[in-house]
C-alpha cells in the first residue's frame, strides 16, 4: 500500500510522539510544525508550506529553516508579546525582515521562495533569493577564477549584461 508523503509524515510524528510520551517527556513541536519542517526541501525554504502555521509555530519554523537552529529562549521572550497582539501578516513580515537582516542569515543565505509578504525593502538591504536563480558554490568558485573576458561572456550568456 503506497502512502502519500503527508500521511507518512503524520505517521512518523505520531510514532515519535507516542515514544516520547512513553518516556514521560513532551513532544518538542506540534504536528503542524513537524509537517511544515519535514515537507521543506533541504536547499530552500518555501513560504507556502509555512502559511498555515500559527504565529508561535511560524517563528519556530523560520529560525529552524532560515537560520538552521532552534529558537532560543531570549528571542522567544522578545517576540512573545507580538505573537498574539499583532495581526498575522504584520507579525510574519516583522519576523522575516528581522531574520533576513541578521548577520546570522547573511552568512547562511538559505533561499526564501514564494513569499507574498513585503519583506524585501527598496534599499536592497534584505536579500531574498529565489532558489532557481541561486548559483551553486562550486560554479561561483569557477566563475571567480575566470579571466575578465570570460566573465563578461558568461554574464552575456546568462543574460546579466547587454551585448
Amino acid at each position: 500500500m503506497k502512502q502519500t508523503p503527508e500521511a507518512l509524515r503524520s505517521r512518523i510524528y505520531k510514532l515519535a510522539e507516542s515514544r516520547i510520551e512513553a518516556a514521560r517527556a513532551k513532544m518538542p513541536c506540534s504536528a503542524a510544525l513537524f509537517e511544515a519542517l519535514a515537507a521543506q526541501r533541504p536547499d530552500s525554504v518555501d513560504y507556502t508550506l509555512l502559511k498555515d502555521l500559527d504565529n508561535r509555530d511560524f517563528i519556530e519554523a523560520v529560525f529552524s529553516l532560515l537560520l538552521g537552529r532552534p529558537l532560543d529562549d531570549a528571542t522567544r521572550a522578545a517576540w512573545q508579546d507580538r505573537t498574539d497582539s499583532m495581526p498575522q501578516e504584520q507579525f510574519r513580515t516583522a519576523v522575516l525582515r528581522s531574520v533576513l537582516r541578521s548577520a546570522e542569515y547573511q552568512r547562511r543565505m538559505t533561499p526564501l521562495c514564494r513569499c507574498p509578504l513585503p519583506v524585501a525593502e527598496e534599499s536592497g538591504q534584505i536579500n531574498v533569493q529565489v532558489a532557481p536563480q541561486q548559483m551553486p558554490d562550486r560554479l561561483m568558485r569557477v566563475y571567480r577564477k575566470l579571466p575578465a573576458p570570460m566573465k563578461k561572456l558568461a554574464k552575456k550568456l546568462a543574460g546579466k549584461e547587454d551585448a
